[in-house]
């Protein structure tokens, strides 16, 4: 059968040495399989037994008689080719069938073997996930709190200076954590753009805090997988600065300040639209773009 394959893969130019590749794949899958297959066998026999000792719900019951099946079938392929004369030769039928054979018996009598490991490293590994798994929903939580402390303070009719520097201090203690998301970005973004407001002798300082902000976000999902979701996280960011420069420029009273802003403006503006084209109609909605940015802002096809 394997020389059979080498011969047919040799004829669409690959090299002699596919037997090999051939033998050792053959291999792997006699003592995965057969592991599989024992583990799954032994999992079966506890769980009607009623010894469910190795997870809770019947998937996670067989998926660790599994893994544990694999690890038996490679210890008891390992012995038998140590003390046997018999070698493991995937050209040979026979030989396959007695390795099959080794490993799907190793895969069922290893529980038995070892019959500590249930309570003791399987319990360890169930421990470790659950903490993995407890140290991502606090993350969560961590997050949502964040944002919805930026949301409470921004839908107050008339926030105070030291509620909106509250939210943006907690945010910005967590700014790290959370370089890559979207909503929390936005969030302190508009923090600073309300702290313009309430604090307009340092208008500059606040509407660049925004600005950089919503700079070092999109550089950072610049920095992966370019997805649809992506793309989209980029455009609203793209659109936010733009409208924070805007207002930047409505307090300029230098022309040659303000054409350049409005140049800088249009230029993000029909960056983010190519990437999310839905926030086209935004721009000739939004008033915080005044009617000269309205007006030379072109939807392109």
């Amino acid at each position: 059968m394997l020389s059979f394959l080498c011969e047919v893969i040799s004829k669409i130019g690959r090299k002699p040495e596919c037997f090999v590749i051939l033998q050792y794949s053959m291999i792997s899958s006699v003592l995965l399989l057969g592991g599989i297959l024992g583990g799954i066998g032994r999992g079966a026999f506890d769980w009607l037994m009623g010894n469910n000792g190795l997870g809770k719900n019947w998937y996670n019951h067989l998926g660790w008689h599994a893994l544990v099946g694999i690890a038996g079938s490679g210890s008891g392929t390992f012995i038998a080719l140590m003390f046997s004369k018999y070698e493991l030769d995937a050209s040979r039928l026979d030989s396959l069938v007695l390795y099959t054979g080794i490993a799907i018996f190793s895969g069922l009598m290893i529980k038995s073997l070892l019959p500590s490991l249930d309570h003791r490293i399987l319990k360890l590994l169930e421990n470790k996930v659950d903490s993995m798994f407890g140290t991502y929903k606090e993350f969560s939580n961590h997050l949502v709190d964040l944002v919805a402390l930026a949301d409470d303070a921004l839908n107050i009719d008339k926030p105070s200076y030291g509620q909106i520097s509250s939210a943006i201090a907690r945010m910005e203690a967590g700014k790290s954590s959370y370089r890559t998301v979207r909503a929390f970005n936005i969030k302190l973004g508009r923090l600073y753009r309300k702290m313009s407001e309430l604090d307009p002798g340092n208008f500059d300082e606040h509407i660049n805090n925004a600005i950089s902000t919503l700079k070092n976000f999109e550089r950072e999902q610049r920095a992966g997988k370019q997805t649809q979701e992506v793309k989209e996280s980029i455009a609203t960011a793209k659109f936010n600065i733009a409208c924070y420069l805007s207002l930047k420029r409505r307090k300029e009273i230098r022309d040659s300040i303000r054409n350049a802003l409005q140049k800088e403006i249009l230029l993000i503006l029909n960056e983010a639209t190519d990437l999310d084209p839905a926030l086209a109609e935004e721009v000739k909605n939004d008033p915080d773009f005044d009617n000269d940015i309205k007006d030379k802002f072109q939807i392109r096809d």
